[in-house]
């Protein structure tokens, strides 16, 4: 997708959750200033943030065990502003902050735009506050916001794509896996067995059965028998 079209598939995800217009522009002003709406987007330096909104340290280790792709994104943005935590691993993010609008308060859409998108940056974001540019962010969020609102929104794309199971067994590249994306990501494990039947690939995670235990693993972790 180009970058025209990010922009405009997450202001109809976020509309088709109920953020009011101002809310939404108050995201994107955010995300423009993390990641110019690149969901592959690596921080430069020490490699920390990750996608769209630079989830980094525990944040980005939930994103990645749920998934990275643009679908997976959006879903774990809403459950970490909204609380609607579903599947995702995600926690409720939003911390309410003196001399800024409240979380009830951002998902009503009350207040100015300026204000919103402060309430983002310093509530839900939480960048380093003297590399925050809080005003790059103000003045795409306005933007944004004169750019989208009133606009028509289409249902966005926003399941990623489920494929049917692969069938017979698999084997995984690498039995001593680091960073499989189940309960132990982040942390080496040893399968237990030498092939696994995959249950289902959901985008770019499939799920596998070790044993009596269902894991999750990358799917180009997988070598088709």
């Amino acid at each position: 997708m180009t970058r025209e079209e990010i922009e405009q598939t997450t202001w109809d995800y976020l509309r088709s959750q109920g953020l009011p217009e101002l809310s939404c522009a108050a995201v994107m002003g955010n995300i423009e200033a993390e990641s110019e709406f690149d969901p592959n987007l690596i921080e430069e330096g020490n490699g920390i943030g990750l996608g769209l909104c630079q989830w980094s340290f525990e944040r980005r280790t939930q994103l990645e065990a749920y998934g990275t792709d643009l679908h997976h994104q959006f879903r774990f943005l809403w459950a970490e502003l909204s609380g609607d935590l579903g599947d995702t691993g995600a926690n409720f993010q939003w911390g309410n902050k003196s001399n800024y609008l409240n979380h009830d308060q951002f998902m009503s859409g009350q207040g100015s735009l300026n204000e919103l998108t402060s309430a983002f940056c310093f509530c839900w974001e939480r960048p380093n506050v003297a590399l925050a540019h809080l005003a790059r962010r103000q003045d795409s969020a306005n933007t944004y916001y004169n750019k989208f609102t009133g606009r028509q929104t289409t249902d966005p794309p926003i399941d990623p794509p489920t494929d049917p199971a692969t069938p017979g067994d698999v084997k995984l590249k690498n039995r001593y896996l680091y960073g499989a994306t189940d309960s132990l990501f982040g942390r080496k494990f040893i399968s237990k067995n030498n092939t696994f039947v995959v249950s289902k690939v959901i985008g770019d995670i499939c799920i596998i059965k070790d044993g009596n235990i269902t894991r999750k693993v990358p799917k180009n972790n997988i070598i088709n028998q």
